[in-house]
């Protein structure tokens, strides 16, 4: 049930992604909730092949980029239409601001707030 509701999130973002995501980005951006402090590994899905297969045929993950894609451009007019029989899950307005908070809220993570070296003014 678990990776279900994972391969719903993918089918989404694969939809409003300005370009293809990584699996590993996909790993990432999964076990990531609004208003996270920290990157929490130990989230991450484990089995992207099994999330991927749960999307029933409607993605596929190209094995020399490792970036996950529709098999078809049809496959995301058929999920965002507006009056279609998804437009709850897939609303693009609301998916589109969904992903952007996910990665506001990946951007402020303290993981990326360490320093190597002090930035002279």
């Amino acid at each position: 049930m678990h990776s279900a509701r994972e391969a719903v999130k993918v089918l989404q973002w694969c939809g409003v992604a300005r370009r293809a995501l990584t699996t590993e980005e996909f790993r990432e951006v999964l076990s990531i909730s609004p208003g996270q402090n920290s990157l929490d590994r130990g989230s991450f899905p484990h089995d992207m092949d099994r999330i991927v297969a749960d999307c029933c045929g409607l993605t596929f993950v190209d094995e020399e980029e490792s970036t996950v894609h529709y098999v078809h451009h049809s496959v995301r007019m058929h999920l965002f239409a507006e009056q279609g029989p998804h437009s709850g899950q897939f609303n693009e307005v609301d998916v589109d601001k969904h992903f952007g908070c996910l990665c506001m809220t990946y951007l402020d993570l303290n993981d990326f707030k360490r320093q190597v070296a002090r930035v002279q003014q």
